[in-house]
């Protein structure tokens, strides 16, 4: 979701990508050095400012995302394409309100 949410926009502000990501501020900071660590996303300081930074992808980011976007589409089609468009939808719907109700900011693992 990071680096689709960096894809579509040249340069977004941390603030942006948290509220695409519905993350804590330390969790989205924790994607974005991984990001960094691996070449694919950059930080730069907005007017000097350590507080102000402006995120984007590395022309390695933006090369991968495309190829990452096909894998994701064809997991969806894979699981879910034999559904009709109203189920997919229902589905969606009932995930969404169950991240809602349990203010899921993370994804759970158990």
């Amino acid at each position: 979701m990071a680096l689709r949410t960096l894809w579509s926009q040249d340069e977004t502000t941390h603030a942006a990508l948290i509220d695409a990501l519905g993350m804590t501020k330390g969790a989205a900071s924790k994607v974005v050095s991984r990001l960094e660590e691996k070449g694919l996303a950059g930080r730069q300081l907005v007017d000097g400012r350590a507080r102000a930074q402006s995120l984007g992808l590395t022309a390695a980011g933006k090369a991968l995302v495309p190829q990452l976007a096909a894998l994701a589409d064809a997991n969806d089609a894979h699981f879910f394409g034999h559904l009709p468009a109203a189920e997919r939808q229902a589905l969606t719907q009932a995930m969404q309100a169950l991240v809602q109700h349990h203010q899921l900011k993370d994804i759970p693992t158990a």
